[in-house]
């Protein structure tokens, strides 16, 4: 049986929204399983519906199912790193569907790197993430 509340397949994410119930989608994106699973948890007790991807190239072919509103993406991954894994989904999809995408970065790197201000995201965070500016990206939307 299916949990309507808590879906971890985008056939169970089908299944939800075709029973016309259909939170916010976010994909958290990060190597780190501990970073990964901490945000998730919070989206998720707030009523968001979450999908988790490893590394940018998990999240590209997440996102073609997905479509998620906002992706939340860390900058320094294996396989994919997120910044090339952003403009893969800038290049993909056009631009009034495309997702919210946050970088997630080391302080050091925001506003230091032309590649990071000039690059696919929207928004930038910085690791360790808080819950208050986490929340306030989810209130901007």
């Amino acid at each position: 049986m299916t949990c309507l509340s808590n879906p971890s397949t985008v056939s169970e994410v089908d299944e939800a929204i075709s029973l016309g119930w259909a939170p916010p989608r976010v994909l958290v994106v990060d190597d780190h399983d501990e970073s990964r699973d901490w945000i998730t948890q919070l989206l998720e007790s707030i009523g968001l519906l979450v999908m988790k991807a490893e590394n940018g190239e998990a999240a590209v072919a997440l996102c073609q199912d997905f479509e998620p509103g906002i992706v939340l993406m860390d900058i320094h991954m294996p396989v994919m790193d997120g910044h090339a894994a952003a403009c893969r989904l800038r290049e993909m999809m056009p631009e009034e569907s495309c997702p919210l995408l946050v970088a997630l970065t080391a302080s050091a790197f925001i506003g230091k790197s032309e590649r990071l201000k000039n690059g696919p995201f929207d928004v930038f965070l910085a690791k360790p993430v808080h819950e208050k500016n986490l929340i306030e990206v989810f209130e901007s939307q």
